[in-house]
């Protein structure tokens, strides 16, 4: 009981510690939507589909299969 509390810390301590990171990132890909669908920036749409296909891959550190 005592192992699986101190790892349930662990994993809330990594939490926490990305949450700034995920939100600048949040923020980087509202703007970039932004930008495509105000001013059909090309750069910011390559940036999008870049990103996206960053998170699919198998081989990023940020894999998940359950994006599709």
């Amino acid at each position: 009981s005592g192992s699986g509390a101190t790892s349930n810390v662990g994993i809330y301590d990594e939490s926490a510690l990305c949450a700034g990171a995920f939100r600048v990132l949040r923020g980087m890909v509202v703007g970039w939507v932004r930008e495509v669908l105000h001013y059909r920036n090309v750069f910011a749409d390559n940036q999008i589909v870049n990103l996206y296909r960053w998170l699919r891959s198998p081989q990023s550190l940020l894999y998940e299969p359950a994006i599709k």
